[in-house]
């Protein structure tokens, strides 16, 4: 599933790029929150993560995949977005060759 597919109501679970990471305070009852900006091949979505901020130290750089479940949902003030529900590393790149080496005769 890519990015541009997601409609609202809809759970996923998806491996995604970090682009952007900033933690904002709510202004009710002042709580921070970490909002995301996150992409893969085909566009960008936000994503709000409001529990477990301990936990993300290091996780949510940009460059770095991330592997987020939720629920895309359209908030009222803030449009369309991800509740993360649950949040892990994503797969490293891998140092395999993906070709033989050259060999001279």
């Amino acid at each position: 599933m890519l990015v541009r597919d997601l409609t609202e109501g809809q759970d996923l679970d998806l491996v995604l790029l970090v682009r952007a990471a900033e933690v904002i305070r709510r202004k009710r009852d002042g709580r921070e929150v970490l909002r995301l900006a996150l992409s893969d091949r085909s566009g960008e979505v936000v994503a709000i993560v409001r529990d477990g901020l301990d936990a993300l130290d290091g996780l949510c750089r940009p460059g770095r995949p991330v592997h987020v479940a939720g629920r895309y949902e359209r908030h009222e003030r803030f449009g369309p977005q991800i509740s993360v529900r649950r949040y892990s590393p994503g797969p490293r790149p891998s140092t395999r060759r993906t070709s033989s080496p050259v060999r001279w005769p």
